[in-house]
């Protein structure tokens, strides 16, 4: 005869277990697109290498491919991405691109401020 308090203790670990298997895999394989980020991360320290050696051109690509991961892996909102678009900002204004240098300082301004916009309705 089946006793209530065995169900329990089945269901009990089959969760046990199912947890268990989630941990496991959750810090055996690095997060999705964590290595994209860390290569983004690299690049974007080259591209500022490569700005303060007044190289503008030669830092462009590599700009533009460091926004398009963290646009793709963090998202379009992401502090990581206005910071891209900022510096993208820089090296356009560097080379007297002022229009295109600011139409990249709006986008990451948009960015900052929704970091800053309150979420939900004011503290009394």
């Amino acid at each position: 005869m089946n006793h209530p308090t065995t169900k329990v203790f089945s269901f009990e670990i089959i969760i046990t277990v199912l947890i268990t298997v989630i941990i496991a895999f959750y810090f055996a394989f690095p997060r999705v697109g964590q290595a994209e980020v860390e290569t983004a991360d690299s690049l974007s320290q080259k591209v500022m290498t490569l700005y303060h050696a007044g190289k503008y051109q030669a830092a462009f690509p590599i700009a533009k491919k460091v926004l398009r991961i963290r646009e793709r892996t963090l998202g379009p909102d992401h502090h990581d991405v206005a910071v891209s678009l900022q510096t993208l900002a820089g090296i356009y204004e560097a080379v007297g691109d002022y229009p295109k240098a600011r139409s990249f300082d709006e986008r990451a301004l948009k960015i900052l401020n929704k970091d800053l916009e309150p979420e939900g309705p004011p503290a009394t």
